[in-house]
């Protein structure tokens, strides 16, 4: 399986500092008009759906001399599965939006998609990367694809674990023996839904998107005879 091309992934990366941009100069816009500081939290949590992205690309640009040795291919796999549920993670957040018809709620609307949305596509890039590496790696495409399902379904519970109990990554480095026992609290009934709800609609919604990539990638065709005779 090939690896996505560089220039690609340079590219991506800055339309997505660009919409990043975009949605941070909204809050402060907002800010000034209001003069409220509602919705700063929303940088934070941007920030932290930019560290997975920031690590896949170090795996993908490092590929060769990061493989060489194992410990930092285990370190930096085990650091990016960590914070890779932040980037999904985000989607929760249109809990907050107010309701009412003001043109300060659609403006919400827009500043909440549009931090939500970039936070989705980082998250995309993230896994597409990490995916591709992986089955380069193991030279099997189907090995890439269960991990990818791993990983959805991972993340789901650990949007639980952010969301509901209201844990975050950095826990997993700071308190791991306390995150550990929520982790095991949390084998119940109703967590293992909530998460398996939203790893499945990770995984259709990571599914549908990487198909776009297929035709994103697909080749140009010569026009045959009988268009180009038309276009005479």
């Amino acid at each position: 399986m090939k690896l996505p091309d560089r220039k690609s992934v340079l590219i991506s990366n800055l339309v997505l500092l660009l919409l990043s941009a975009a949605a941070c100069l909204m809050i402060v816009v907002r800010a000034v008009v209001t003069g409220e500081l509602s919705y700063f939290y929303l940088i934070w949590n941007l920030f932290l759906a930019w560290i997975p992205l920031v690590f896949a690309l170090i795996m993908f640009y490092r590929l060769k001399t990061a493989f060489k040795k194992k410990w930092k291919s285990i370190l930096l796999s085990l650091l990016w599965l960590v914070f890779y549920p932040n980037a999904p993670y985000m989607i929760t957040d249109f809990i907050h939006i107010r309701r009412g018809e003001t043109l300060l709620v659609w403006y919400d609307f827009i500043i909440f998609s549009l931090f939500i949305i970039t936070a989705f596509i980082i998250g995309f890039l993230s896994l597409y990367l990490v995916h591709r590496i992986v089955a380069w790696f193991t030279e099997n495409n189907f090995a890439g694809w269960i991990f990818a399902v791993i990983v959805q379904f991972c993340s789901g519970f650990g949007i639980y674990l952010g969301r509901v109990r209201r844990w975050n990554s950095w826990d997993a480095l700071f308190n791991p023996i306390v995150l550990l026992n929520e982790v095991l609290d949390s084998l119940q009934y109703k967590p293992l839904i909530f998460s398996f709800l939203f790893g499945l609609f990770l995984l259709l919604t990571y599914s549908a998107v990487y198909s776009l990539t297929i035709l994103g990638s697909s080749q140009t065709y010569k026009k045959s005879p009988a268009f180009s005779a038309r276009d005479n």
